[in-house]
């Protein structure tokens, strides 16, 4: 059983439930905006993956449409850099190199497993 998503016009989806897996790649590159109706994991979960399968093939984002304390949470327990990416502060080239630099070093000094 998936759990809710529905498409619309090929480019709106309501709600990123597990039912987003079910879509090829044509039809996730072609959804320019997700209307989500609350923060629970059955209505957001798909959401970064639908974003990193398919932004490099876009030319424009992916809008997301929410509730302000959706958003709220969505960016405080999911989209916050330690879970996830905020993918609304996505840095150019050049500060990502500096952030690879600088966490690599934090990795080194902060762990014995994860070195990159």
């Amino acid at each position: 059983m998936r759990t809710t998503s529905m498409l619309l016009d090929n480019d709106i989806l309501i709600d990123a439930g597990t039912g987003v897996g079910d879509l090829n790649l044509r039809q996730l590159t072609r959804i320019n905006h997700v209307f989500v109706t609350h923060s629970h994991l059955d209505h957001v979960s798909p959401i970064p993956f639908l974003v990193a399968t398919v932004e490099w093939m876009r030319n424009m984002p992916i809008t997301v449409q929410t509730t302000r304390a959706t958003q709220k949470i969505l960016k405080q327990r999911s989209f916050n850099w330690k879970i996830r990416p905020d993918f609304t502060h996505i840095p150019g080239p050049r500060e990502v190199e500096e952030y690879v630099a600088d966490h690599k070093q934090e990795m080194l000094r902060h762990s014995q497993i994860f070195i990159f």
